[in-house]
């Protein structure tokens, strides 16, 4: 029986591996702003967009003019920001 158990258990952790792997990857990827619909733009892209250095980009943040999104070590903005920041 313990034998049985065992197998069991070897056959069932990869699976569960598996599952779960690609659950934390779906739900990672909703997460992540979506390229194709640039709803949301890098430091870079915004500078150019609206025509300023970084350090204007970064007093508009102190400003509450515009409010970063940040996902670990990267910054993005909101296109919805930028577009009142244009006005």
């Amino acid at each position: 029986m313990e034998w049985f158990i065992e197998k069991f258990i070897e056959m069932v952790i990869p699976h569960l591996r598996t599952i779960v792997r690609e659950e934390f990857d779906e739900a990672f990827k909703q997460l992540l702003p979506q390229e194709n619909k640039q709803e949301h733009y890098t430091r870079i892209q915004t500078q150019q967009l609206l025509g300023v250095c970084s350090s204007t980009l970064w007093k508009y943040e102190r400003l509450g003019i515009l409010c970063p999104v940040r996902l670990g070590h990267r910054v993005y903005y909101k296109s919805e920001d930028i577009k009142k920041a244009m006005k």
